[in-house]
């Protein structure tokens, strides 16, 4: 990656909105996880680092008081600029992971109200940091979800990722999808890899997030059952196609 360009993100958090300014470019969550009804995003929970930007995921001090009845707060960020096909990278240290947890850097559609779901993923789910999982989600015509056949894919990373930074990319053409850590392709996924061989191309956003699971999702992530201690991914660096700046 450029130096110049991964960078950008760190350059721009300078100044407080909600506790830190990305300027024009990335946008902090603010309101209710739609994903998990325990938890809501937090402008405080994305914050400046020693190392680049946390991420933190723990409890809901207003929970307590009844302001907010969901009892934990996650961090997340996404970009403002959309691009249909390119490269989108991460540079990023994993927390320590916790059962219940999920950890993502992904591409998802542009316009969640309007646009058919296109979602590429790359996330630490549960307890490890040694593999990563991937996926894929689109709609078929009838407008129901597709996913990889065989469900998730599950990548041996050869190293734990807590233990330090790494990068992870996807690069999105139109009828394929490359998945690289550290600049080793790990998976590549065209229309026969879907269901359906469905494949979709369209606006998509850059977001990375931190956050924990609900009951029902306790046999994808396992059961979230919080320890008292925060969790924190650290995110050092980012780019996005030149049609997405």
């Amino acid at each position: 990656m450029k130096r110049g360009i991964i960078f950008a993100l760190a350059v721009l958090l300078a100044g407080p909105v909600s506790g830190l300014d990305l300027g024009d470019r990335w946008t902090v969550s603010d309101w209710p996880a739609g994903q998990s009804g325990i938890m809501r995003w937090s402008g405080a929970n994305v914050r400046p680092g020693t190392d680049g930007i946390d991420l933190v995921l723990d409890e809901n001090p207003s929970a307590e008081i009844g302001v907010d009845a969901r009892p934990f707060l996650g961090g997340e960020i996404q970009s403002k600029g959309v691009a249909a096909t390119g490269k989108w990278e991460w540079r990023a240290r994993a927390p320590k992971m916790v059962e219940g947890a999920v950890f993502g850097m992904f591409l998802y559609r542009a316009d969640h109200a309007g646009d058919p779901w296109r979602e590429y993923d790359i996330e630490f789910v549960g307890a490890g940091t040694t593999e990563v999982e991937l996926n894929i989600h689109f709609e078929d015509a009838a407008g129901r979800h597709v996913s990889l056949l065989g469900g998730p894919r599950k990548i041996d990373l050869g190293f734990d990722a807590a233990e330090g930074f790494h990068d992870y990319a996807i690069e999105v053409k139109e009828e394929a999808a490359v998945f690289r850590v550290d600049g080793k392709v790990v998976a590549h996924f065209g229309p026969a890899d879907v269901e359906g061989s469905v494949w979709s191309t369209g606006p998509l956003r850059s977001f990375v997030d931190l956050w924990a699971v609900e009951p029902a999702q306790a046999g994808w992530a396992g059961v979230w059952d919080w320890d008292g201690v925060p969790l924190r991914a650290t995110l050092e660096a980012v780019s996005l196609p030149p049609a997405a700046r």
